[in-house]
């Protein structure tokens, strides 16, 4: 395989059940057969499914490797929903081609914009060119009511707003392309089936087999009750499969009549591709990409739900000779190679000048010489830097008055946490106790809200003279770093959000007092990204979900992996002592990701169990 064949395909595979996942695997794996393909998944995905003919890094891979990929041809495939949040982010900053999976992608814009600093000027300049005299009226809504419309999402796509950077764009069925084009956006291809593998035959056995394609399995359930009561019917095999599996189009080789009946959003569908390449009997629901077949060579149901009617089709398809007949008469040809023709594109597509390599750490400065141990029976102290939570320092310091020791920042610490949590640093430390002065460290000193003064210069105020410095080195008080050695103890913490379903102001970010947690709920990602005060430099933490049957995905410095009540992460801290990681709720059973709502309960009800490792 040459380089130049190498190509980078950027965006989402299973488990994720979104239409970005779907149309990116039967492109991966179709375009694997003649070219040198990986595939870029966000570092917080879930594990994608094993045999894959194609090889998959995250995005912390590609960053560390940047020089190996940046010569590589780049293939983005975002839809609307949270996992296609990264590809567009990263769209911006490495611009390439373009295939959107779904029609529109306006859901994903504000999310967008906030991750390239342009929210909302952009998103108002942009709709008061788009909309002309309603934009103040829809901007209010959106910006200062945080009301969303669907009707908004199809008239208004955000495919100009989102997809500008793009050297080039694929419109993945006729559908796709009357959408770019009604958005100003011109497609260098239109493809009339996005790129999938043709399966052999394999439906020829009786009793005859009939394939849903649903996001859920209530059609299959109702079509098997309508029809089993006739003897004609009972041995009718009727299965059901979500758009966006893994065998889709292995499933769809073993059946004989394949419903497509959900996706109307979407771009394109791969498996109604499989199906054309198999030739089944067809049946659709209504769906924009469903437009462009061949007339008669299918049946074309109202809707999805529709479940009367579509028992009555799938009955007159499998009794009625003629009907077989015509619809085998009329089937829509499969077409030009759509897989020849993106690669094709891609080749020619000029690689536009990029950097995505991640920066030069700063050289680690001297190991400052160790302070000396913290005294056990110590009663009360300065606590200065990443102090650990109060349920830490009790089973660490049983003797320790923490409510009479008072708490300390240091510039760096109260600059890093500012920009994680993006308040005030002055109101934000205010708010978790600490005092108003800064105490100077030894390390990197940033500037801040408040110039630092000394320890030696605030002591003479305190009733405790003694101090204990987490996370950094102060002149003259005891290491905390050293409060783990030979203690034999390993502290623990349970990390449990409440979550009242019914509440609907229920808040999507605070801070947890007791644990020394920041979270930040993003409802778009389905994600909570968390920040622990742990008071440990580069400490080995261990992350464990707090219930056997709760599963999470974790995303740390280094680390991607699902965790378990049996399962746990392995962490690390940074230089300050915090700890950041992001997760998303698993289904326990196939791995996919849960909504927002699942995970709240999940992190309510269950929670997360935090390790120490001992010394």
């Amino acid at each position: 395989m040459t380089k130049e064949n190498a190509t980078l395909i950027i965006g989402s595979l299973p488990p994720f059940r979104s239409a970005a996942a779907a149309l990116g695997l039967s492109t991966a794996e179709t375009l694997a057969v003649s070219q040198d393909v990986t595939f870029v998944i966000d570092d917080m995905a879930p594990e994608p499914p094993e045999g894959l003919p194609f090889v998959v890094i995250r995005l912390r891979d590609l960053q560390a490797n940047w020089g190996t990929y940046q010569g590589h041809q780049r293939l983005y495939i975002p839809g609307s929903e949270g996992d296609s949040l990264f590809p567009l982010e990263l769209l911006h900053m490495a611009p390439g081609v373009v295939m959107p999976a779904t029609l529109s992608l306006f859901p994903l814009a504000e999310s967008t914009c906030r991750a390239g600093g342009t929210w909302p000027d952009a998103y108002w300049r942009w709709l008061k060119d788009r909309t002309g005299q309603h934009a103040s009226t829809l901007y209010t809504a959106r910006v200062h009511h945080r009301r969303e419309s669907k009707t908004q999402a199809a008239i208004t796509p955000a495919l100009d707003l989102l997809l500008s950077p793009a050297t080039g764009l694929i419109a993945a069925s006729p559908a796709m392309a009357r959408m770019l084009t009604a958005s100003g956006m011109t497609p260098n291809l239109v493809l009339d089936q996005p790129p999938v593998i043709a399966e052999p035959h394999t439906s020829d056995h009786k009793p005859p087999a009939v394939l849903y394609v649903a996001q859920e399995g209530v059609a299959a359930q109702a079509c098997r009750k309508s029809l089993s009561v006739f003897d004609a019917f009972k041995d009718v095999s009727h299965l059901s499969i979500h758009p966006a599996a893994r065998h889709l189009s292995a499933a769809i080789a073993e059946a004989d009549i394949v419903a497509f009946l959900d996706g109307h959003d979407q771009a394109c569908s791969p498996g109604l591709a499989s199906a054309i390449q198999a030739q089944k009997r067809i049946l659709t629901a209504g769906q924009p990409w469903t437009r462009h077949l061949s007339e008669g060579s299918h049946i074309a149901l109202p809707h999805g739900k529709a479940h009367a009617t579509l028992a009555t089709s799938v009955a007159a398809v499998l009794s009625d000779k003629i009907l077989a007949a015509h619809l085998a008469k009329h089937q829509t040809t499969k077409g030009a190679d759509s897989a020849h023709a993106l690669s094709t594109l891609l080749q020619a597509t000029d690689i536009a000048q990029a950097d995505l390599s991640q920066p030069a750490e700063e050289p680690a400065s001297a190991p400052t010489e160790a302070g000396p141990k913290v005294a056990a029976n110590i009663k009360t102290a300065a606590l200065i830097g990443a102090v650990p939570p109060p349920a830490v320092l009790r089973e660490l310091l049983p003797s320790l008055d923490i409510e009479r020791s008072p708490h300390f920042c240091t510039p760096a610490l109260a600059a890093r946490l500012a920009t994680l949590t993006g308040e005030k640093a002055a109101s934000l430390l205010a708010k978790i106790g600490y005092e108003a002065p800064l105490i100077l460290d030894s390390g990197h000193t940033p500037g801040n809200h408040r110039q630092p003064v000394t320890f030696e210069s605030v002591r003479k105020g305190l009733k405790a003279q003694k101090a204990i410095s987490f996370g950094c080195s102060v002149e003259g008080a005891a290491d905390g770093d050293r409060l783990l050695e030979g203690a034999g103890i390993a502290p623990k913490l349970t990390l449990r959000i409440d979550f009242v379903e019914t509440d609907r102001n229920a808040p999507t970010e605070g801070f947890l007092p007791d644990c020394g947690l920041f979270w930040r709920h993003d409802t778009v990602r389905h994600a909570l990204q968390c920040v622990l005060v742990v008071g440990h430099r580069r400490g080995s933490f261990l992350l464990k979900a707090g219930a056997p049957d709760a599963r999470y995905m974790i995303a740390g410095t280094g680390v991607s992996c699902a965790i378990s009540g049996g399962t746990a992460a392995t962490l690390s801290s940074d230089s300050l002592g915090l700890l950041e990681f992001r997760l998303m709720a698993l289904d326990n059973t196939v791995g996919t990701p849960l909504g927002s709502i699942d995970l709240r309960k999940q992190l309510a009800q269950a929670g997360l169990i935090l390790e120490w490792s001992a010394l």
